[in-house]
């Protein structure tokens, strides 16, 4: 019997052909798959794990690319797409085992359909600049992303998935570390307009994001 604070996965079937497959980013993601490496190396079918420039380590079965941080960059939206390569598309009886650290946000940056990468970046420093807390930042981003809010999540459907994350944000709260692509998003496109709304930020920010906001609160993006 386990202690209660431990708790079991059940992996995939290999001897059925299913293939057990790790995705991992954040600062701290190299160390978290080189832990879970040391595991499950045996039965880990293969990887990708997304890392700070200068910070990829040692693994035997996972490769790692690296992208930018604090701000995204080319990289972060290369290795986005990268991850969404990797996921293909899955299997039922497959599984993902998600690694997320502080950092993940910037380093998975994929722009919803008609943005930029520039219109992202351009958003979240006027959300800084303007006070925004991280919670409010949080939703707005995640409104201008096709991964972030659980999008990851279902495109690892029908596979089953498990994420095994690191906070770096006050109240653990799940959909704020690495902007939660894994987890429901509670919130909407009408709260992501309110907090622009609230800031003064509609009348600057880049027009084709707000227009994206615009025909999501209006339903018109998934």
């Amino acid at each position: 019997e386990l202690p209660d604070c431990q708790w079991r996965v059940l992996l995939p079937d290999a001897a059925r052909g299913a293939r057990l497959r790790v995705i991992g980013a954040g600062k701290a993601a190299a160390s978290l798959a080189r832990g879970v490496e040391a595991v499950l190396a045996a039965r880990i079918d293969d990887g990708l794990v997304i890392v700070k420039h200068g910070h990829a380590e040692s693994l035997r079965v996972c490769r790692q690319l690296e992208a930018g941080h604090p701000l995204p960059d080319e990289a972060s939206a290369r290795a986005a797409a990268a991850v969404f390569d990797f996921v293909g598309r899955p299997r039922a009886g497959d599984g993902f085992i998600v690694l997320l650290t502080g950092g993940a946000s910037a380093l998975l940056a994929s722009p919803a359909a008609g943005l930029t990468l520039e219109d992202k970046v351009a958003v979240t420093r006027q959300l800084v600049a303007s006070g925004a807390t991280i919670a409010e930042i949080n939703v707005v981003r995640r409104h201008l992303s096709r991964i972030k809010g659980g999008q990851l999540a279902r495109a690892l459907a029908p596979a089953a998935s498990v994420t095994l994350a690191i906070s770096d944000v006050l109240g653990d709260e799940p959909t704020a570390i690495g902007s939660g692509p894994t987890v429901p998003d509670p919130s909407s496109f009408a709260d992501a307009l309110a907090v622009l709304g609230r800031l003064g930020l509609e009348a600057s920010i880049p027009p084709r994001a707000l227009r994206h906001l615009r025909t999501g609160a209006a339903g018109g993006v998934e």
